[in-house]
């Protein structure tokens, strides 16, 4: 990725994965299968990790996001 890589496919990969790639890198600007994307997840260590406390309205705030209410 830091050398400008915008996706990555196996040499096995079946003809619609293909096509979705190519729309996605074309549309996103990226593709990365599931596989890639949790190798790429896994290389971060819990120490990169910064935790914040939420107070109980951002809490709420989050989950009506998560809605198809509106806020």
């Amino acid at each position: 990725m830091r050398k400008g890589i915008k996706g990555y496919l196996s040499k096995d990969v079946q003809p619609k994965e293909l096509r979705d790639a190519l729309i996605s890198v074309s549309q996103k600007g990226y593709y990365y299968t599931d596989y890639v994307t949790g190798k790429i997840v896994a290389t971060f260590s819990p120490e990169d990790r910064v935790l914040i406390d939420l107070t109980d309205r951002e809490i709420e705030f989050l989950k009506l996001c998560c809605t198809d209410l509106s806020y």
